[in-house]
């Protein structure tokens, strides 16, 4: 029988996490739940995905800024909300990092696209 999809939020990073990134740590789910893990791939891969098309849409297309070195700081900003972003995805799979490291993430991750807004158009 299948097991309800739940999310586990773990307020610290756990023990063994560094197995969430093996190849094998999400079988037990893909076997579980085949069609519930694609979908979960697609939302956690548009999580990762969103903010960085967002800045980039907004140096490259909205307010265009060419041949500016700012952009990479932004962009790496971007994929760090993204990660935070994909974190909280992760706990339905069990594989969340804990709430500090999606705190870091966004924390960390507005500060370098803030400061690269400002130096763009400040």
């Amino acid at each position: 029988m299948k097991s309800k999809i739940k999310p586990t939020f773990n307020k610290k990073i756990p023990k063994g996490a560094a197995a969430y990134f093996m190849k094998e740590s999400d079988d037990e789910f893909k076997q579980e739940h085949p069609i519930g893990y694609v979908i979960f791939v697609a939302i956690a891969l548009g999580a990762l995905m969103i903010p960085i098309t967002i800045y980039l849409w907004v140096v490259l297309t909205v307010f265009p800024v060419p041949d500016s070195n700012w952009i990479i700081m932004g962009f790496w900003g971007a994929f760090i909300i993204g990660t935070g972003l994909f974190n909280i995805v992760a706990a339905w799979v069990n594989q969340h990092l804990g709430h500090k490291v999606t705190f870091f993430c966004f924390l960390i991750g507005a500060i370098l696209v803030v400061n690269s807004l400002l130096a763009l158009y400040g």
